[in-house]
């Protein structure tokens, strides 16, 4: 004996699959969209950390350049970038003292100059004078010892 009771279907209409997969597909939509934003956000702060040193020693350099040679940049970490910072630093301060230590130098190299220039100059009015002065006293003695008259130049 055959009898027939009815139909059973399993599984769901187009309709609400459409709905569900429609759905699911939004989800997905969303959280690529929201992880490509959180990897975008942190793509930008990786590349300023990893930018902001290398600008500032640029800067640094720039500075220097220009003859300033107080520049001091900050290192903002502890890793290569940081060392270079250091080192430029340092060399700026050595640079420093350096150009501070030639002026000085410099200074003292033109104050004894004209000391020198100065004595000499006092050394060649006095003795100059001294033998012009001499020169003058002894001709007024030849002149009293020898009358006009009787002067004869012998060369």
């Amino acid at each position: 004996m055959q009898s027939r009771l009815g139909i059973l279907r399993i599984g769901i209409d187009q309709k609400r699959m459409n709905q569900v997969i429609g759905f699911v597909t939004l989800r997905l939509l969303i959280i690529v969209v929201i992880v490509a934003l959180i990897g975008i956000g942190i793509s930008y702060i990786l590349a300023f950390m990893l930018n902001k040193p290398i600008v500032s020693l640029i800067n640094g350099v720039k500075m220097l350049e220009k003859g300033d040679l107080k520049v001091n940049v900050k290192p903002l970490f502890n890793d290569e970038i940081g060392k270079l910072t250091v080192a430029f630093n340092h060399m700026s301060d050595v640079l420093g003292r350096e150009k501070l230590l030639r002026t000085k130098l410099t200074r003292k190299l033109i104050t004894s100059q004209e000391e020198e220039r100065q004595r000499i100059s006092r050394e060649l009015h006095d003795t100059t004078s001294q033998s012009l002065t001499s020169i003058k006293i002894g001709l007024k003695i030849l002149e009293t010892d020898f009358p006009s008259n009787q002067t004869q130049i012998w060369i």
